[in-house]
């Protein structure tokens, strides 16, 4: 029998916990396994219209580019920032040096690998392990496609990483309540419909539901789970022992260092004095490299001491969010604008960070109206994702600054902020400046756009108006007026025709 070594009943509701999460593991690791497979075979599906031929490179583009994305194969390139769209952290240039870009389209475990929790691409010498909670839970809320399954339920895999957190990283004594609440929380997980159709999954909720109820004490003694079975679990918690007491270590220091970097400036030197400080550059400096990675890492080191905070972005928050006093904040959610409409800010939808940002005098006499030509959305989650898709691809494929389109507009009647008011675009090529694009997702070549996404354009315009932001008397272009395009697609063209400030408006307009 398993040596038991404590009857303090704290310490035995922790491990009560520990046993039930690699139950979980258990539960879910086909569900994950299959959910990918069928993740892979849309990013296949996707793709397959542009007929792209494989990986040129005698290595692959990831493994020996790196993040030098300028000579990436196109193939790779295409397969990369389509893997991004669906991405929870799209925001943060990957590390993918160690996984295999050149078999994404034929090897869907490669492009699950792309969705492992960012501590895996630094580990030195060894692979992650595929079975480990943090592994699993990670990938499910990395991937939007599949973490959208739990949406509309109690539990998902955050609170599943929470509960892990909560107990690898303090390991802790836990209270019975506590035992008893996050192994509900377990179950109420895997009874998530889509986990629950699997064998394993109900299984596992048996053993859960185990623990939920009885001591572990009880469970050894009474011989309830079968030794070997309770042998095999032991030695699988054991194996995460070293790594997750380093990881204590490393947050408990990271967090003293974070406390202190705040503190100590604002108590000291006062709020605005911070802006003023080399000390700020050297906190942006740090906050950077833990909230954005290495995204800005040769900006930092490329550009004059005086100019970082400038094109800092957790400056950028700083100074235009928090305001003066802290009396003001940055919505970080989807906002109403004037005349009813709902705008998704860039926070909302993830967007990257600008490279850099180009005012334009206001307000503009232009006003350009584009569709994307990729896939039309009627929902929110899946207009941010196509949003964070063109915004890879702007950024990556083609070296822009920032998305080309001062706004999206989708058929579910949202208006999604681009690089927003002020801002020069990348829309129409000899017009960007003086002007602002507004770009539908979708393809209107062959199909009508819906009234509500018409009436989202009319408002949003509306609303610039009012702001003084487009001149009241502005001129209005389709996308095909001034490039050789179909854009903004044949129907959506027919639309805004009828519009009153058409460049060359057909006798009856509207108002």
């Amino acid at each position: 029998m398993a040596q038991m070594q404590f009857d303090d009943i704290k310490k035995q509701n922790m491990m009560s916990v520990l046993f039930s999460l690699e139950y979980v593991v258990d539960g879910i690791s086909k569900f994950t396994e299959d959910e990918f497979k069928l993740h892979h075979i849309r990013l296949v599906t996707m793709l397959n219209h542009m007929n792209l031929p494989p990986c040129t490179g005698t290595v692959s583009c990831s493994i020996l580019l790196k993040k030098d994305l300028r000579n990436w194969c196109e193939t790779c390139l295409k397969w990369r920032t389509n893997i991004l769209s669906s991405h929870n952290r799209s925001w943060i240039n990957p590390d993918w040096s160690k996984i295999n870009s050149s078999e994404w389209p034929t090897d869907s475990k490669e492009v699950e690998k792309c969705y492992n929790p960012n501590w895996c691409s630094s580990m030195k010498g060894t692979s992650p392990n595929p079975n480990d909670i943090s592994v699993l839970v990670g990938k499910l809320m990395n991937c939007t496609d599949i973490n959208a399954l739990f949406q509309n339920y109690r539990v998902g895999p955050e609170r599943i990483n929470e509960i892990r957190n909560k107990v690898f990283h303090n390991l802790r004594d836990v209270k019975t309540d506590e035992k008893e609440q996050y192994c509900q929380d377990m179950l109420d997980f895997l009874k998530t419909p889509c986990v629950w159709s699997y064998k394993e999954a109900k299984d596992a909720y048996v053993k859960i539901q185990i623990f939920k109820e009885k001591k572990y004490i009880d469970i050894i003694k009474d011989n309830i789970i079968e030794e070997q079975e309770i042998n095999k679990m032991e030695k699988r918690i054991s194996s995460h022992g070293l790594s997750c007491h380093n990881i204590s270590i490393a947050m408990v220091v990271s967090v003293l260092v974070l406390v202190l970097a705040i503190l100590i400036p604002v108590v000291y030197l006062g709020f605005q004095e911070l802006a003023k400080t080399q000390y700020h550059i050297y906190f942006v400096t740090y906050m950077e490299k833990i909230l954005l990675g290495n995204r800005f890492e040769e900006t930092i080191r490329s550009t004059p001491s005086m100019n970082r905070v400038k094109k800092s972005p957790i400056n950028y928050y700083v100074s235009n969010c928090l305001g003066p006093g802290l009396s003001t904040f940055c919505s970080q959610d989807e906002v109403i604008a004037c005349d009813n409409t709902s705008l998704v800010t860039r926070n909302k939808w993830a967007a990257r960070p600008p490279r850099k940002i180009e005012l334009q005098s206001i307000p503009v006499m232009n006003v350009f109206i584009h569709n994307t030509a990729g896939h039309h959305c009627e929902q929110q989650t899946e207009c941010a994702q196509t949003a964070r898709a063109i915004q890879n691809f702007h950024m990556d494929g083609n070296n822009w600054d920032d998305i080309a389109y001062n706004f999206m507009i989708g058929e579910d009647g949202r208006v999604y902020e681009g690089r927003g008011w002020d801002k020069v675009g990348a829309h129409t090529l000899g017009w960007n400046k003086n002007s602002i694009a507004f770009a539908f997702f979708g393809n209107f070549n062959d199909r009508k756009p819906k009234p509500i996404a018409l009436e989202a354009l009319q408002n949003i315009i509306s609303c610039g108006m009012k702001d003084g932001k487009i001149s009241p008397h502005y001129t209005l272009y389709g996308h095909r007026d001034k490039r050789p395009t179909d854009s903004p697609g044949h129907h959506l063209y027919a639309e805004i025709r009828y519009f009153k400030h058409f460049h060359n408006k057909p006798e009856k307009h509207k108002q």
